[in-house]
């Protein structure tokens, strides 16, 4: 993806075996075979969702991820376990996988 180009872009992971629950429970498109890309909205945000496997999804906000998107997919994502981690996290989670 070319960011260089949308300077106002922000991209949301939404990765492990509830990540297709999460999005479903945000109304956004779901079940999306890897590499395929969708149009949604969410809290008045546009969003772009990309299937990268099947427990990992992409959003991608052209115009940045307004507070009512967040907090909408923070209110569809918490009676699922949604948490906020950063890629140190997930680096380590990784790293555990493959040991």
């Amino acid at each position: 993806v070319e960011v260089d180009s949308l300077p106002r872009a922000e991209a949301v992971s939404i990765i492990g075996p509830r990540a297709q629950a999460v999005v479903e429970a945000a109304a956004l498109p779901a079940g999306l075979a890897a590499g395929s890309v969708a149009e949604g909205r969410l809290g008045g945000s546009r969003v772009d969702v990309v299937g990268e496997e099947l427990d990992r999804y992409l959003l991608l906000f052209c115009n940045g991820c307004s507070d009512e998107a967040w907090h909408r997919l923070g209110e569809a994502g918490r009676p699922l376990g949604l948490a906020h981690v950063g890629q140190s996290a997930l680096d380590h989670l990784g790293a555990r996988r493959t040991r």
